[in-house]
């Protein structure tokens, strides 16, 4: 009998602590649950990146930048980029105005209407994927902020991840642009050829005319002059530096390749005790660059081209 009683006494001590222990559990996974997310939908937010991003933006500690910055552990530090603006906030901004503030050591060109194709919630959903790279968010304040609807303002132009693949791609290995052009607006990059990204080229009929035709419209800062030498030779090029010693031109040989070449005043025809030198009107960027690329490429470039401008 005493054995029984015991008995009872032991399994009502468990139930008594189980059940308060169960409960315990129950609500922690719930709470982890609920936290984790609130309804957002950060692996569609991680695939929207990817596809939309992606192309331009690394999150990947140790990886230099592409066309855009690299992004690893934004969750943290996009909370210390503006001030009174928290990371959600910043984030946010970020992604739907993105020239409302541009980091010192970053640039202009993100497109403007990279998110004007998507509803509230993808956009949401991104923002929330960013917050937690690196750091723990705050999902009740995403849920909370207010997403402008772009899904009325579908623009066909906002260029695709595959589209934004294809048109590197080319540029960089078919028609070998990038040998010239840089994809950086830093000045070192452009003495050759004006770099691509991020300097106002947003007319689609002028890029493409650019492309079809370089010796169209030639840019100021990159036309040519044509020198006479006394020796009956003439050299072509970009004049870089002149003075009483002579000049300096940047030249482009036949088959590709740039050089400096330096012609002293003494080699010079002189034209009314001047230095016969006149400009040439004609492009450095050699014709036929467009016969390289099929309709889809050259279309895909002069959208990447606009979007990044």
């Amino acid at each position: 009998m005493n054995q029984m009683k015991t008995a009872r006494c032991l399994r009502l001590i468990v139930i008594s602590l189980a059940l308060p222990l169960a409960a315990w559990g129950v609500s922690i996974v719930l709470m982890s649950v609920q936290a984790s997310s609130h309804g957002l939908n950060l692996s569609r937010g991680a695939a929207t990146f990817r596809d939309r991003c992606g192309a331009c933006h690394f999150l990947e500690q140790g990886v230099s930048t592409h066309h855009g910055p690299n992004l690893y552990a934004i969750g943290v530090t996009a909370g210390k980029r503006k001030p009174n603006l928290s990371a959600a906030e910043y984030l946010l901004e970020s992604i739907v105005d993105p020239d409302a503030f541009v980091a010192p050591q970053n640039r202009h060109g993100m497109p403007r209407n990279v998110a004007h194709d998507l509803e509230p919630s993808t956009i949401r959903d991104v923002v929330a994927f960013l917050a937690s790279q690196g750091a723990q968010p705050n999902y009740e304040e995403i849920r909370r902020l207010e997403i402008p609807d772009f899904s009325t303002q579908r623009d066909p132009r906002v260029i695709r991840r595959d589209e934004m693949e294809l048109a590197e791609h080319a540029l960089r290995e078919k028609a070998d642009c990038l040998h010239c052009h840089s994809l950086y607006r830093n000045a070192e990059y452009q003495v050759l050829a004006p770099c691509l990204f991020g300097m106002g080229l947003t007319d689609a009929k002028h890029i493409r005319e650019s492309i079809v035709d370089p010796n169209s419209v030639v840019s100021p800062a990159y036309a040519q002059v044509r020198a006479q030498l006394d020796d009956g030779r003439i050299e072509v090029g970009r004049l870089i530096s002149s003075n009483d010693e002579g000049i300096s031109l940047l030249t482009r040989g036949t088959v590709g390749g740039w050089s400096f070449v330096q012609v002293p005043a003494s080699e010079l025809i002189q034209d009314d005790e001047e230095p016969s030198i006149a400009p040439f009107s004609g492009s450095a960027m050699p014709n036929g660059f467009d016969k390289l690329l099929s309709d889809r490429e050259l279309e895909a470039i002069v959208k990447l081209i606009r979007q990044l401008n």
